[in-house]
Parts: structure tokens; sequence; C-alpha cells
């Protein structure tokens, strides 16, 4: 019976302390709704002239601080013990984060640390007080379109976009398509794609549900599907082989039996593509594979070769460097970055000299035939049909005309 008694006891008491701290919990958040409440009214009267500083590598705020030569040293110490109470971490700094300051008549009356798109610490400086200011984080389904005016990367670009978008549907098609060599003027591109926005600051994209692009090399649907992406018809855009190991350039010199050298003026085959590009493009391997040589090889410069599954072999050469990490040995992902653009060796300018080799001899690296990963399973192809029509029939409400056909 005494047992029985302590246990009850026990439950009460822990049920006393739950309800002490929440109490507690939701003074705080009361106090803080007022105080977000009392620097939004006053927010109106404060923004007469900002100093901004964007924190660089290894400053910290107490830098920062000392660069703004109107405040006083109690001031400082002020700042720094509002932003402390408002929740920011002083040790997950991170270069690029801004600090911001309010100012009337040479005085600074608040000051905001920005923390990202979504998160804002405040500090009011007459009374103290501070609060972190964070904005509702909202996904939104949107359509983009353009059409290409040079390059699909800077068409993206041209219409507002960031270019992480275009790097991601460039992505999905690129075993189909070659951004450079295969896209012309007056081609056109959709991509049905989740935005994320903090307030009404956009803050990064989301999945991409549907990429589709139409062109003189012909038309290309992406859909993503459990985690991967297929045409229309259910079958998988991921390969063996990317299309090619630099996403965005275009090529110099074709896959020759007999071409003549730029720098030894001598006819003799020219085994590979040349892919010109800025220095220092980042160069990616073209499937998944062992890294056998990674160094210094005459005429190639420096040169990483990879063996692939079925007796394929490629190889990089030229590069201005080799990425750190890469050595004989290393086993490599398809798209994994192996190194950068550069001259090194017999070059006469900034390029990738890119060749493949099947049994021990070369072939022209543009007429490989990849086999493609597996398709939708038959079990799930009802279901892959619906989510199609669904992303399909949310492109047309959202006023996308076009009509999707394989």
């Amino acid at each position: 019976m005494g047992g029985k008694r302590i246990y009850l006891a026990f439950w009460f008491l822990l049920l006393l302390f739950l309800g002490f701290l929440l109490l507690r919990i939701g003074k705080k958040i009361r106090e803080r709704e007022k105080v977000l409440k009392d620097l939004e009214k006053e927010t109106i009267f404060l923004r007469v002239d900002t100093l901004r500083y964007g924190l660089k590598k290894n400053e910290t705020i107490d830098n920062i601080l000392q660069k703004v030569s109107i405040l006083s040293q109690q001031e400082r110490e002020l700042i720094r013990k509002g932003l402390r109470e408002s929740g920011l971490n002083f040790f997950t700094l991170k270069e690029g984060e801004t600090l911001l300051f309010y100012q009337r008549d040479s005085q600074i009356l608040s000051v905001d640390y920005r923390k990202d798109f979504l998160r804002t610490f405040r500090v009011y400086l007459s009374p103290l007080r501070s609060a972190m200011v964070y904005k509702k984080r909202e996904s939104r389904l949107e359509v983009v379109r353009g059409a290409v005016t040079s390059s699909l990367y800077e068409s993206v670009l041209k219409i507002g976009e960031k270019p992480e978008l275009a790097v991601r549907f460039a992505e999905i098609l690129e075993w189909d398509i070659d951004f450079w060599t295969e896209v012309s003027t007056g081609d056109s591109f959709i991509i049905l794609t989740e935005k994320v926005y903090g307030g009404d600051q956009f803050f990064s994209y989301g999945d991409l549900w549907l990429a589709i692009f139409k062109g003189q090399v012909g038309n290309y649907f992406g859909v993503k599907f459990g985690g991967e992406y297929y045409d229309l018809k259910g079958r998988a855009l991921r390969r063996a082989f990317l299309k090619s190991p630099l996403r965005f350039s275009h090529i110099s010199s074709y896959f020759s039996r007999a071409r003549r050298h730029p720098i030894l003026k001598i006819i003799r085959p020219h085994r590979g593509v040349d892919y010109c590009a800025p220095t220092g493009t980042p160069v990616s391997a073209l499937g998944d594979g062992v890294v056998t040589f990674a160094g210094w090889c005459g005429g190639y410069g420096r040169l990483v070769v990879i063996r692939h599954p079925n007796s394929y072999i490629t190889k990089y050469g030229h590069l201005l460097r080799i990425k750190k990490g890469i050595r004989v040995g290393r086993r490599v992902k398809q798209g994994e970055v192996i190194g950068y653009v550069g001259s090194s060796g017999l070059a006469t300018g900034p390029h990738l000299h890119f060749e493949v080799l099947k049994d021990g001899s070369w072939v022209n690296p543009l007429k490989i035939a990849s086999p493609p990963s597996s398709p939708v399973p038959p079990e799930l192809m009802a279901q892959f049909q619906a989510h199609t029509d669904s992303l399909c029939q949310i492109l047309s409400s959202l006023g996308e005309t076009t009509k999707i056909k394989n």
C-alpha cells in the first residue's frame, strides 16, 4: 500500500512540475510576442538610415561592433547582451551573415543580426529589448518557363531565377542532352518546382517535379517519382554514363582518325573530344568506377583515368588540378567532381580532353550507347501514370497551356 502511495505521489509531483514548466514557457512566448509587436510598431520610425556589415571569414560580432564608431562601449555591451538573450549562438556565426544598424540623428536605435532568410535576431536599445523574428517558411508550387536565347544556363538566369535551378534542371536531363552542344536558340524549357519563401522573400528551391525541354534535338521529359526521374512512359532517365563530363561547355574538337595537332603541327588521330570551358570549370566522372591513374602524364598534362564496368575506361586530360582525394584505387560515383578544367600539357588554351575506351580500343565519346537504369516497376505503373496526370493537371491550372505528350 505504501509503494502505491509513493508511486501516485511521484506522478502528482511530475504533473505539477510539467504544469509549472508549461506556464513558464507560455509566459516567455507571450513576452516575446509583445516585444515583436512593439518592435514592429517602432520599426516604422526607426529605419531612417541603415548601416550594413557582412561577416567575413573568422570575423566576430565584436570586430564589427568596433567598426561602428558612433557606438559607445556601453551600447556595444548592450547589443552583445541583447543578441545573446534573443537566442543567437555566437559560436555558430558564418561568413556572409549580416549585422544591420538602424540609426536616427547619428544614434543607433536598433540592431538586426540576419542569420538567414528566415531568422533575424533583433535588439532594441532604449530600453533594452530583444527577440528572434522568425519568418514563416512557406512552400509554393510554381511554373518556370522560358526560351533559350544563348545557353540554357544564361537563359534561366535571364528570367530572374537562380543558378541552382539551371544546374538542377540540367542534372535531370543530362543523360539525354548535352546542354551546350545540343541546345539551340529558340528551344524552350518548362519546370514545375516548389519554391520556399520566408515571408515574401525567396529562400530556396524545393522538389523539381517536372522538367520539360523542347528543342531541335527533340522533346524530353523528366517526372519525379519515388526519388528518381522517369520519362512519361516510365523509363528511367538515369543511365550508366552521363551525356558529357562537363555540364556547361562546348566542343572545340571532335573525335577524328586524322587531325592536324595545333601545337605539334602534324597529322595524327584525335581519339577523344575537346570540351572548351573556362579555367576551373568542374569536371565530373562520366559514370561509377575506380580511379586507375591520377597525376601528370606527358602531353595530357594532369590526367585522371577511370575504369568502369563492362570494360569501359574514361580519360580526363589537361586538368588545372585534380580534386583533393582523387587517387589511384578511389571509387567514384557518376557525376562526382574529379578535377577542374585547365590547360596543362600540350594545350593551346583551357579545355578538357576527354577519351573513352571499350575493350582497349578508342571509341567516339559522342556515340556511346548507355543502357538506362530500371524502369518504373509494373506493379507501380498505374500509380505512376496517375501521378504524372496529376502533375500535368497542375501545370494546366497554373496557366501552362503546352500539351504534354511524349
